[in-house]
């Protein structure tokens, strides 16, 4: 089931949502692997950025909007030159949260972002990924 992170930046009752279908677009949008993506999301991506807003941003009646990246870089300077105390860290960590829910920054990171969502399998998982990590280091 795809994870709904609430996303009330540019209008109330906005989610968003991502699969590997959507993984795939932003590859497509930036023309760069998700991988790379990922790797870059500590520091600030506005190419990757507006491709996953393209891409993830949902209605609350669950409609996807399929906006453009130009379309969300308008809105991101609006936000931000508009709105009191604003800041870029509000729109990503919602951004960096949706990825996360994919499953492809691994198990690990998945529980630590969304601890009520362990079972046994997962928790099992994780530890799996964290041998590896520690080993491969």
């Amino acid at each position: 089931m795809i994870k709904k992170i609430p996303f009330n930046i540019f209008k109330q009752g906005q989610y968003l949502a991502m699969d590997f279908n959507a993984l795939m677009a932003v590859e497509q949008l930036t023309n760069r692997p998700i991988g790379e993506i990922i790797k870059r999301s500590a520091s600030l991506d506005l190419t990757a950025l507006t491709a996953i807003l393209s891409v993830a941003v949902h209605e609350a009646d669950g409609k996807q909007l399929l906006l453009t990246p130009k379309y969300y870089a308008k809105k991101i300077q609006e936000y931000l030159l508009e709105s009191d105390n604003s800041n870029i860290d509000e729109i990503m960590e919602p951004v960096t949260k949706v990825l996360i829910t994919t499953g492809i920054m691994g198990k690990s990171l998945y529980l630590t972002i969304f601890p009520q969502e362990e079972t046994k399998e997962l928790k099992k998982a994780a530890e799996i990924e964290m041998e590896e990590i520690e080993k491969n280091a």
